[in-house]
């Protein structure tokens, strides 16, 4: 995506005659058509990121799953190691 081009541009108003202008300042501006498609863009990105956010969070709760099913199992196997040492 490329930085948006700006333009400096003179802000004019009617002078009192209404013959002449009095200048009120410079600002700077971007053609609407850029800016459109850089936020076009950016929208794009954003959807992107949206379902990459969505995948990382499904993996997170597999991962979490992973870890209770694993947290269960050494807890069993504890109590299985205990219950051998008490038996002996």
């Amino acid at each position: 995506m490329e930085p948006l081009q700006t333009w400096w541009a003179t802000e004019l108003y009617p002078s009192k005659d209404e013959d002449t202008f009095g200048v009120a300042g410079d600002f700077e501006v971007v053609r609407a058509a850029d800016a459109q498609a850089t936020i076009a863009a950016l929208q794009d990105v954003i959807k992107q990121m949206g379902g990459q956010a969505a995948v990382l969070a499904k993996d997170a709760m597999a991962a979490k799953e992973q870890v209770a099913a694993l947290q269960a199992r050494v807890k069993e196997l504890e109590e299985a190691n205990h219950d051998q040492q008490a038996s002996q």
